[in-house]
């Protein structure tokens, strides 16, 4: 039991990948998601020109600010 759930035992990143954000805020256009950023909606880092990572928190607090409440 011990092994398997050690095995299981995964811990996600704070920080992702554009294509992980992307797909977690089930976004396809590059567009839309750039004007997110734009924005301010979403948090990221950009520790070099090339290289950004989005604040998985970031997501899900807009994931929740959007969300609708049932009737």
């Amino acid at each position: 039991m011990d092994r398997l759930k050690k095995e299981n035992d995964t811990v996600e990143d704070k920080w992702i990948s554009r294509d992980e954000a992307m797909r977690c805020l089930r976004i396809k256009s590059s567009t839309t998601f750039q004007k997110l950023r734009d924005t301010g909606k979403i948090r990221f880092s950009q520790t070099n020109k090339k290289n950004i990572l989005y604040n998985r928190d970031s997501l899900n607090e807009y994931l929740e600010l959007n969300s609708k409440d049932t009737f």
